[in-house]
């Protein structure tokens, strides 16, 4: 998803879910000035990604912790 020209990050983790046990999740930042919607992102991952890899739910966050190596923290 790094390459929409669009998105400034993204952190890709799974959660559980009631129906299939888990799913797929995005949280994505945005560039500054950008107007795309869930709608527009879970398109672009349809034409980009296999099936099994498009995240079921997509979240727009303003920032994604980092930890002390710069890195995307995992809690």
């Amino acid at each position: 998803m790094l390459s929409n020209k669009n998105i400034n990050n993204v952190r890709v983790y799974s959660k559980g879910s009631n129906v299939t046990g888990e799913k797929i999740v995005a949280d994505v930042v945005l560039k500054i000035g950008c107007e795309c919607s869930k709608e527009d992102i879970f398109k672009y991952c349809l034409n980009k990604l296999e099936g099994f890899m498009i995240p079921k739910e997509i979240n727009l966050v303003s920032r994604i912790e980092l930890n002390s190596s710069l890195k995307i923290s995992r809690r």
